[in-house]
C-alpha cells in the first residue's frame, strides 16, 4: 500500500488554548469553577514533569518493595491468604468508619444515618471516632494509597454525602475530563510541534495530516491562557518548519464574531491561505453561530471561487457555546414549518446550552449556503443600508426584489468544497441502523443512489425526525452540490458502525466523498491513532482504505 495517506481531521492545540470553565452550563453555579481545566492541566503536567512526579518517584520504590514483600508473605499458603484477607477487611472497616465520622453531618440518607447511630454505640467505634482528626486523616490516607477497595468506599461515601458530586461527575463532565486529561498529557511541554510529532509517529512515513485549530475565545467559558491568535501564530511557524511543512496541511479558523470584532482578521485568513500555504478553512458552529452567518459569506464565496475546502464540525459533543441563549435563536432564521394551518418560522424549543447549540450544528443548515433558494433568503433578510450588506449584494450579484424568490442571484455556492466533520456522529449512525420504521431513513435500502430535495416547509419534518447520516448522505448524493464530503473522524472508534461504513463505500459517488480522519487527539479517550489505523486496516479492504485515505483526500485538499 502506498504510504501517501492523509488523515483529514486532527488537532494539535494545547491545554493552554482551552478556556478554563467548560463545566459551565453542565453544572450549577458555582460548582463549575471546580472543573477548572487549567487546574487539571497543571496537575497532569506536574504529575508528568514536576513536583508531583518527584513525590511519586520518592514513594514509588518503597511501595513496590512493600507490595512485593506483602505478596511473598501472604500469597503462598491458605492460612496466610486468609489472614491477609482479614487484615484488608479490617483496614477497609476502619477507613469506612473514619470517612463516616468526617462526613456524618452531610448525610441525608436515612439508612446511612441509622447505620451511623448504630455504629457509634459500639465501644471500639467510639474509640476510633474519638482520636485526633489528624491521626484519622493519616490512617485514611494510608488506606487509600494501599488498597483500591478503600478508594472505592471513600468515593461511594462522598457521592452519598454530597449529591452535587453526581452533577459534577456526570457523563458529560467525565467526557470533558478525559478529553482534557489527554490534552494535558500530550501538551505537557506546551508545544504544538511536540503533539504533531507524536501524531506523525503513529503513521507510515510520508503521511499527510489536516490540522484544525480551535478558536475558543468566544465560548463564554473564561479566557484561555493563550488566545487563538497566539495559537495561529505558532501553527504558521510550524508550517514553515523544514521537518513538517510538506506533511502538515493546516486549516485556518473562521469565527464570524472575530470578523465582526476585528475586521482585519479577514486579511489574516487570506494571508494564511495565500502566503503561508494553509490548506483550508475550519468552522465550528456549536460555539454559538449559524454557518450562514453574514460575516462568513464573503469568505465562503472566496473559498468557492478558489476551490478552498471548508471543514465544519457536525456532531453532538461537549464543546459548545456557554453563554445565554438569545431570543432570536428561538426560531430558525430561514427554515419554516406549518403550524395550525399557517406557515411560519420553524420553532427551536431547546433552551439548555447543550441542546440548543445542536441547532447551529444541524446539517440542514448548510443548504442555506449550497442551495441558491435558501441562500437568497439569507441575503434577502440582511439589513439594508449597512456596508456589509451592500458589499455582499455586490459580491454575490444579488438584486433584491419584493420577495426572496423573485430576487436575482448571479453568484452562488453550489460548488463550495464542504466537508461534514464526523459525518454527523456515531450516535446518528446507530440511530440510522436501528430506524426500521422511519421512512426518512429507509429510502437508501432499495435505492442507494437516492437523494432528497429539501424544501420549505416540508424540511421541518426532516430536521426533527431524520438522522444526520441520512441528511448528509442526501446532500452528498445531490448532483447540484458536487463538492460535498464527510469524514469519519472520532466515530471510527465504534465498531458497530463499521458495517454501515463498508456498505456506504459500495455506493457510487458516495464512496468518492468519504474521508479518513481520526480527530486526534480528542479521540484519544477512546483509543490511540495507532489503534484506529490498525483497526481500520483490519475491517476495510486495501482498496477501501486506499479510496478514503489516499484517493479521496487528493480531490478534497491540495
Amino acid at each position: 500500500m502506498s504510504t501517501k495517506i492523509t488523515n483529514c481531521h486532527t488537532h494539535i492545540f494545547t491545554g493552554d488554548h482551552v478556556p478554563p470553565y467548560l463545566g459551565k452550563t453542565l453544572m450549577p453555579f458555582p460548582f463549575y469553577y471546580l472543573l477548572n481545566i487549567k487546574w487539571l492541566i497543571a496537575i497532569v503536567r506536574s504529575a508528568n514533569d514536576g513536583w508531583l512526579k518527584n513525590a511519586w518517584w520518592f514513594f514509588k520504590t518503597p511501595l513496590k518493595r512493600f507490595y512485593f514483600w506483602w505478596g511473598r508473605l501472604t500469597e503462598h499458603n491458605a492460612i496466610s491468604k486468609f489472614l491477609a484477607w482479614l487484615i484488608r477487611l479490617s483496614v477497609i472497616a476502619v477507613c469506612t468508619f473514619i470517612t463516616l465520622s468526617f462526613l456524618r453531618r452531610f448525610f441525608t440518607n436515612e439508612y446511612i444515618i441509622k447505620f451511623l447511630n448504630w455504629s457509634v454505640s459500639n465501644e471500639y467505634v467510639k474509640i476510633l471516632i474519638g482520636i485526633n482528626w489528624w491521626w484519622k486523616a493519616i490512617i485514611l490516607l494510608v488506606g487509600i494509597i494501599l488498597f483500591k477497595a478503600v478508594r472505592n468506599v471513600v468515593k461511594l461515601l462522598l457521592f452519598a454525602a454530597f449529591s452535587f458530586l453526581k452533577i459534577i461527575m456526570g457523563s458529560a463532565n467525565i467526557q470533558l475530563l478525559k478529553r482534557y486529561y489527554n490534552i494535558a498529557l500530550l501538551s505537557k511541554n506546551r508545544s504544538q510541534r511536540y503533539i504533531y510529532t507524536v501524531l506523525t509517529k503513529s503513521y507510515p512515513a510520508g503521511a499527510n495530516f489536516v490540522v484544525l485549530p480551535m478558536d475558543m475565545d468566544y465560548l463564554k467559558a473564561g479566557k484561555p491562557s493563550f488566545n487563538y491568535l497566539q495559537q495561529l501564530d505558532e501553527l504558521i511557524k510550524l508550517k514553515q518548519h523544514p521537518d513538517h511543512g510538506l506533511t502538515l496541511k493546516p486549516f485556518v479558523f473562521a469565527d464570524p464574531r472575530r470578523f465582526a470584532a476585528q475586521p482585519g482578521y479577514y486579511q489574516t485568513v487570506i494571508d494564511c491561505l495565500e502566503k503561508h500555504e494553509f490548506s483550508g478553512i475550519k468552522i465550528y458552529p456549536a460555539l454559538g453561530y449559524y454557518p450562514f452567518d453574514k460575516h462568513l459569506l464573503e469568505l465562503f464565496l472566496y473559498a468557492c471561487k478558489n476551490e478552498i475546502p471548508v471543514l465544519t464540525h457536525c456532531i453532538r459533543g461537549v464543546i459548545f457555546y456557554r453563554g445565554m441563549k438569545k431570543a432570536e435563536w428561538d426560531f430558525h432564521p430561514v427554515f419554516k414549518e406549518k403550524w395550525e394551518g399557517k406557515e411560519d418560522k420553524m420553532k427551536l424549543k431547546e433552551f439548555k446550552n447543550i441542546d440548543f447549540t445542536v441547532n447551529f450544528t444541524h446539517p440542514l443548515n448548510y443548504l442555506c449556503l449550497l442551495d441558491p433558494v435558501f441562500l437568497k433568503i439569507v441575503l434577502f433578510d440582511l439589513k439594508e443600508g449597512e456596508p456589509l450588506t451592500d458589499k455582499l449584494y455586490k459580491l454575490y450579484g444579488f438584486i433584491k426584489a419584493a420577495t426572496a424568490e423573485e430576487s436575482e442571484l448571479l453568484n452562488d455556492l453550489r460548488k463550495l468544497k464542504l466537508c461534514f466533520g464526523h459525518f454527523g456522529g456515531e450516535d446518528e449512525w446507530e440511530k440510522y441502523i436501528a430506524a426500521d420504521r422511519n421512512n426518512y431513513d429507509n429510502k437508501f435500502a432499495q435505492s442507494p443512489l437516492y437523494f432528497q430535495q429539501f424544501q420549505n416547509p416540508a424540511l421541518a419534518a426532516s430536521w426533527k425526525q431524520e438522522t444526520w447520516y441520512s441528511i448528509i448522505r442526501s446532500i452528498i448524493m445531490n448532483p447540484d452540490y458536487p463538492n460535498v464530503y464527510a469524514d469519519i473522524s472520532f466515530i471510527i472508534y465504534d465498531e458497530k458502525i463499521i458495517a454501515l461504513l463498508k456498505s456506504s463505500l459500495q455506493v457510487p459517488h458516495l464512496r468518492e466523498r468519504i474521508l479518513y480522519g481520526t480527530d486526534f487527539y480528542v479521540v484519544r479517550q477512546k483509543g490511540t491513532d495507532k489503534k484506529f489505523w490498525t483497526d481500520i486496516q483490519a475491517h476495510l479492504s486495501a482498496e477501501e482504505i486506499k479510496q478514503i485515505a489516499e484517493i479521496n483526500p487528493t480531490t478534497f485538499v491540495k
